[in-house]
């Protein structure tokens, strides 16, 4: 029987990562599985149509980004008081969140990845395919997609 020991919840803080989370929540107390709730930034370009940013100027940016990130993970968290006695871990990181998500379920041994369809996205993912569907296609654990329910 499948009995899941750490989970990994991605989040870009939409309500459709809420609502994953939720379910996680679920699955943790059932299973008395660690959650893991992973935030993933994107790297900054290094130019904006004929603009360049400077290499420490953009090493300090994204520090910040990092830093703010670590804050809403907190405060995502946070808004879930059934959470409580849960043991929970959060991380951030940098690069293609697809990427970050597969590889950090990769490095803690994650058993089961429950995540949103889609989050906040752009037509670029709606036409080349969204993270959730990289995620599917790519890591080595089973993944649960949360459906939005209207």
């Amino acid at each position: 029987m499948f009995q899941p020991k750490v989970i990994l919840v991605p989040t870009d803080f939409s309500v459709s990562s809420e609502r994953a989370f939720r379910k996680a929540l679920d699955l943790s107390k059932a299973y008395s599985a660690k959650l893991v709730v992973l935030h993933v930034v994107r790297v900054l370009p290094v130019s904006i149509g004929d603009y360049w940013l400077e290499e420490p100027m953009i090493r300090r940016v994204q520090s910040d980004i990092e830093r703010a990130s670590r804050d809403e993970v907190a405060k995502f968290v946070g808004k879930f008081p059934q959470a409580e006695g849960i043991p929970v871990e959060a991380d951030v990181r940098s690069g293609v969140p697809y990427e970050q998500i597969v590889q950090d379920a990769a490095d803690r041994g994650v058993d089961l990845i429950v995540m949103a369809p889609r989050g906040k996205t752009g037509i670029k993912e709606h036409l080349l395919g969204g993270t959730a569907d990289r995620v599917i296609r790519h890591a080595a654990c089973d993944v649960l997609i949360v459906r939005d329910r209207d």
